[in-house]
């Protein structure tokens, strides 16, 4: 995956049906489905990730998709991708989706603001990845000046990208961050993260700074994946 990550994406979550059948639903997905979501050219990049600790339930899917949008207004472009993509799949011009798919969650989201890095020549070999719900009026102070430095010293990321849900699929949780990592392990990278930030936000609440209680976090979904494929126009 690119480091800077697009204003739009779509996140989907999902399993094979059969656990047996993973692979060929794998291979399905780069091989022949990957391009026919790009051809139109609204999508523009695909990359597909693996969740180390995966058992395969809505709690703890074992494949992500990733596909990122120029355009600003996500909802509009997916809304538009899927039409024509439905259009000619009636006709039989692309294939239908695969008999093993099954998706535990499709979320478009609106990137807030530009990616925070802490580097400029790291790669990207996976991704952290938290779904959740946040209020509070020092909502945004807290992550521009606490968590995300906090979180970019730690160590693991070196990229932090914010995003919200545009509502498009109502009841999924409001904020989406992507923590991005040069590490070959991505369950490593998440746990190195852990013990850093908790010493933090205790010295934190010993100062009186804003913290992650201040800002009501609700984490709905947390984990680590490791990229596997990427395509792009």
């Amino acid at each position: 995956m690119e480091r800077r990550l697009l204003p739009g994406i779509v996140f989907i979550l999902g399993n094979p049906k059969d656990p047996g059948k993973a692979e060929e639903l794998n291979d399905w997905v780069v091989r022949v489905h990957y391009p026919e979501v790009l051809a139109p050219g609204i999508v523009v990049r695909a990359t597909r990730f693996e969740n180390p600790q995966a058992r395969g339930d809505a709690g703890s899917p074992r494949f992500l998709t990733i596909y990122q949008t120029h355009r600003a207004d996500a909802d509009a472009a997916w809304t538009e991708h899927t039409g024509h993509n439905a259009r000619l799949r009636e006709q039989g011009r692309i294939t239908p989706v695969h008999p093993q798919s099954a998706t535990t969650m499709l979320g478009v989201f609106r990137r807030i603001g530009d990616p925070s890095e802490s580097a400029e020549d790291r790669a990207t070999k996976g991704i952290l990845a938290v779904l959740f719900d946040c209020d509070g009026p020092d909502r945004e102070q807290w992550y521009d000046e606490v968590h995300i430095p906090e979180a970019l010293a730690a160590g693991p990321y070196h990229t932090v990208t914010r995003y919200e849900n545009t509502g498009l699929n109502p009841g999924q949780p409001t904020l989406l961050t992507i923590y991005q990592t040069d590490w070959d392990d991505p369950v490593a990278a998440m746990q190195a993260l852990a013990g850093p930030l908790e010493r933090l936000h205790q010295r934190d609440r010993l100062h009186q700074r804003g913290t992650a209680d201040d800002a009501r976090i609700d984490v709905k979904l947390c984990l680590p994946f490791k990229e596997t494929a990427s395509r792009v126009k």
